[in-house]
């Protein structure tokens, strides 16, 4: 797997890699094939406000998002694990040490968005 642990030294990213505190999340898990998977997961992207896809490829994809305000650019990355049928991520801000939150809180949002849009 290629998704990486949050750095334990900021406080502005969330992966489901870290195995606990307060950057840790679960993964999203979905009940289709991948490949559905992954087009429930662009829909939700494209419906997101300030959201751009940068990179697809295969069973990865790597989004960025842009703050209204101030510009600032949060870099997410999925990638599917279709064994454990599961979409791991990691989701951080480019500049900064703390985040108030707002990588947590989009990550919620995209899940239940996903499960919205898959039927899940």
């Amino acid at each position: 797997m290629t998704i990486k642990a949050c750095s334990k030294l900021t406080k502005n990213c969330v992966s489901t890699v870290n195995e606990k505190g307060g950057s840790s999340m679960n993964p999203i898990s979905y009940s289709c094939s991948a490949s559905e998977a992954m087009n429930h997961l662009r829909n939700v992207l494209f419906s997101m406000k300030g959201a751009e896809i940068a990179e697809q490829s295969g069973t990865r994809l790597h989004a960025v998002f842009t703050s209204d305000k101030l510009k600032f650019k949060d870099d997410v990355h999925f990638e599917m694990d279709e064994k454990a049928q599961n979409i791991h991520f990691r989701s951080s801000s480019r500049t900064g040490y703390y985040d108030f939150g707002v990588n947590r809180k989009r990550m919620e949002e995209i899940e239940e968005r996903f499960k919205k849009e898959s039927g899940t």
